[in-house]
């Protein structure tokens, strides 16, 4: 299983992660209420390179819908996944398996995308 790789069949077990928002990232709102997500892009060569020439910005804006902008209030670094799974069931009247397989999708694209991080173990008081 790669680091952003969830499985959401297995119950609570010690590979259940707790997740974070990544350090830098910043999460605001959107005119019409919804998150949005700016993603610092990487300080590499080439890129500040290509800036120089082309003007590309120095972040990556994510707006997300309005459960992910509900669940992504929730990623406070202290939520293990299954947390995270369980409180989508309850909000939304979902079977634990949809509501783990749903939340293993949403997060794996935001560790994709740069947003959060895995951590075996509670974080301190950071998140959105």
């Amino acid at each position: 299983m790669r680091p952003g790789q969830i499985s959401p069949d297995a119950e609570r077990s010690p590979q259940d992660p707790y997740v974070a928002i990544r350090e830098g990232v910043s999460v605001g709102r959107s005119d019409e209420g919804m998150a949005r997500i700016e993603i610092p892009r990487p300080d590499k060569w080439l890129r500040r390179f290509l800036s120089f020439i082309f003007r590309l910005p120095d972040y990556k804006i994510l707006i997300l819908d309005e459960t992910g902008t509900e669940m992504l209030s929730l990623i406070n670094g202290r939520r293990s996944f299954s947390d995270l799974a369980g409180r989508l069931a309850l909000a939304h009247s979902m079977e634990d398996l949809e509501a783990r397989r749903s939340m293993a999708a949403f997060l794996e694209r935001l560790y994709d995308e740069r947003v959060i991080i895995f951590a075996p173990e509670p974080l301190g008081s950071g998140g959105a």
